[in-house]
């Protein structure tokens, strides 16, 4: 996917902090909101789990090195500022929401499944009020970057779930791998650009990937419960 992100940036007239932008999204790991998609879907949910478990462990150190790879020729990449702030910023807040979701399951369980879907939503609303200053470059170049948004989400699912039913997996295991390919987790893009790029409009691809993802994956979703597979 970083690769492919890459790809798309270069293949595009766009200006250098939205090109960062598509290139710290390709670089994220997986979204936590995978696992319940590929549970709506009739995924293998244990696949998901532990694929996403250990891209969020692995996060802090391989974003800072493949955007390194992908984009320290032309920028000035600082590893271990990045590293830092996926750590303090994306990595802390999933393992102390791990910690209050196990000690308030019962609580929580009846908001799971629109979680995702109001976390979306807040963060287009303060995606809105910080960039409300760049209205003119997000006009300009708005459409074309949703539509880079859209592509790349669309070509990992494919990818995922082709790829692994070319190698024999399971229909159950193909849904996992599609979600997981899919579905990024928009933080480290949105921090990274904030706290390391000081730059909002690099931000706005991960903010429109986060908000336009829940409902791709709903429909995606759908059709992986409907469809008749051949056995």
């Amino acid at each position: 996917m970083p690769l492919i992100a890459f790809g798309l940036s270069k293949a595009f007239t766009l200006p250098s902090n939205f090109e960062i932008g598509i290139i710290l999204l390709g670089c994220s790991h997986s979204a936590f909101s995978s696992i319940l998609m590929t549970y709506l879907g009739k995924g293998n949910t244990t696949l998901s789990v532990a694929s996403t478990a250990i891209s969020s462990l692995l996060a802090p150190f391989l974003i800072p090195i493949i955007f390194y790879i992908l984009g320290g020729q032309w920028l000035n990449v600082v590893v271990e500022s990045m590293l830092f702030t996926v750590l303090k910023w994306v990595l802390a807040p999933i393992f102390l929401g791990l910690v209050v979701s196990a000690m308030l399951k019962k609580q929580i369980r009846p908001i799971t499944k629109i979680l995702p879907l109001i976390v979306a939503i807040s963060m287009l609303v303060i995606f809105a009020i910080l960039s409300a200053a760049r209205k003119d470059k997000l006009l300009e170049f708005g459409s074309l970057i949703l539509s880079l948004v859209v592509l790349l989400n669309c070509l990992g699912y494919a990818i995922g779930f082709f790829t692994a039913r070319f190698f024999k997996l399971s229909i159950a295991d193909s849904k996992a791998i599609a979600f997981q390919l899919g579905m990024k987790d928009a933080a480290p893009g949105i921090v990274l650009s904030i706290y390391n790029f000081k730059s909002i409009a690099t931000a706005t691809p991960s903010f429109l990937f986060n908000f336009w993802q829940n409902f791709s994956a709903l429909y995606l979703a759908d059709i992986f419960v409907n469809k008749k597979y051949k056995k």
